[in-house]
């Protein structure tokens, strides 16, 4: 296991954005985007359009290369150095990998999952894994067939790098899985490159280093990438789990894990289970989140869906970008997904006692909640929607009114302040939910207007 027993790595911070300058020495290099394009290795990254690693390259030599479908899951992973690395990806809709097939073709593995997204159960037709708290693998062992033989252990400092042990605890003679397990810290997939000298850990969403405990690009919420339209910021959002855009498990890798790389929820999550020792239900809830926005993402759903302003304007905002980038069915469906993740965080809500709720948690988490909560389940987030997918799709509209929340504010009626209705008007009733107990954890007018870069 690396260690750090009687010596010193020293570790440069950019004040500005916090993100490392240099580490042990070594100089770091950042592309435009906040990309790292040059780690403390020499290793060079090369990204898409999206922020995405597409070839990693070393002293002049191509390390390996990865590809992506529409929906943004990495399909191949494609190791230069080594051929009988290289592996073609099928998943589920949960973006849970079930199979994994060779450069050939021939298949490799298989595996089957839990309750929880990265919860692998089960490698191929002979083994299986028992886990830690974070759902990190930490024993593989084969079945009844074989007395339930182990065959490799596993253990992880705090941000996740492994030591692979021998059955009997001995450390394994080159650290690395004899039965390619690539499923290691928190459940997620690691890639060992380059003959064993480069590991980096594949979060859906963004790619993680164990070494300095930090993802390798920025946090994508908050960032709607299109440079044909006005490039929407939502501060709020991207800042809510901590001022570094790099930082992994808001510093608590013991205790927060980040399946998707966007890590909204964990803050949340945290602070409930801090204040509130009776919720016995959060991990399951917790789950259910997890899912709802990692469907979101699959369909490319999340970007810009927390623009600022009040809730009907971001509606009607979200969806015409949505339907201008991606098509009007895309829109209705994406629109669809994040009711869902609404319906998911307001369940994770509801899951807390009264006794928690009324007494322990602070105000400024009950108004984070109550935010999320409200949102679920109005007949009106439907509506404006389907506004800004008129705004999105409608040329005459597109022609007249190139900026969403110019068409939405002045021809839809939905501005940055536009409230919240009442349940007395009868058109933007709150969910019983909402009232029966978050109301007035709520401010009564709508933030300020983020908008801008």
């Amino acid at each position: 296991m690396p260690t750090r027993i009687n010596s010193n790595e020293a570790y440069v911070i950019d004040s500005l954005t916090n993100r490392y300058d240099s580490v042990g020495g070594s100089s770091l290099s950042y592309n435009a985007a906040g990309d790292l394009v040059k780690d403390k290795d020499s290793y060079e990254y090369e990204y898409d359009y999206e922020n995405r690693i597409v070839k990693i390259i070393k002293d002049g030599n191509d390390i390996a290369e990865f590809a992506y479908d529409a929906l943004g899951r990495r399909i191949e992973k494609k190791d230069l150095i080594d051929s009988n690395n290289t592996r073609r990806y099928y998943y589920n809709y949960n973006w849970q990998v079930l199979e994994e097939y060779d450069s050939q073709n021939n298949r490799k593995n298989y595996y089957v999952y839990g309750n929880y997204i990265d919860e692998v159960l089960r490698m191929g037709g002979n083994f299986y894994y028992l886990h830690d708290h974070l759902y990190s693998p930490v024993v593989l062992y084969m079945g009844a067939s074989n007395n339930y033989a182990v065959f490799e252990r596993y253990e992880y400092d705090a941000y996740g790098n492994c030591h692979v042990l021998e059955p009997n605890f001995a450390d394994d003679p080159d650290g690395q899985s004899d039965f390619d397990n690539p499923y290691l810290f928190t459940g997620r997939r690691v890639d060992i490159l380059d003959s064993g000298s480069l590991k980096i850990q594949y979060n859906r969403n963004r790619y993680y280093d164990q070494h300095t405990g930090r993802w390798l690009t920025h946090d994508p919420l908050g960032i709607t990438p299109n440079p044909q339209q006005p490039n929407y910021f939502a501060a709020i959002s991207q800042y809510k789990d901590g001022l570094s855009l790099y930082e992994y498990a808001s510093s608590n890798p013991l205790g927060i894990v980040d399946p998707s790389g966007l890590s909204i929820i964990s803050i949340i999550v945290e602070a409930i289970a801090l204040h509130c020792t009776d919720w016995t239900d959060g991990p399951y809830m917790l789950i259910q989140v997890e899912l709802a926005l990692i469907r979101a993402g699959d369909y490319r759903c999340l970007p810009g869906a927390f623009t600022g302003g009040g809730n009907p304007y971001k509606h009607c905002v979200w969806s015409c970008e949505v339907a201008k980038k991606y098509g009007e069915d895309q829109a209705r469906r994406c629109g669809r997904l994040k009711e869902y993740v609404d319906w998911a965080i307001a369940n994770l809500a509801d899951s807390i006692s009264d006794s928690c709720w009324n007494n322990l948690l602070p105000d400024s988490v009950k108004s984070m909640i109550a935010a999320w909560v409200c949102s679920a389940y109005q007949r009106s987030d439907l509506r404006d929607n389907a506004a800004g997918r008129d705004c999105g799709t409608d040329q005459c509209l597109i022609c007249k009114y190139p900026d969403c929340g110019d068409c939405c504010e002045n021809e839809k009626n939905i501005g940055p302040r536009t409230p919240e209705g009442r349940e007395s008007d009868g058109e933007r009733p709150y969910s019983p939910r909402c009232r029966d107990r978050y109301q007035e954890a709520l401010d009564p007018e709508p933030g300020p207007v983020l908008l801008g870069l």
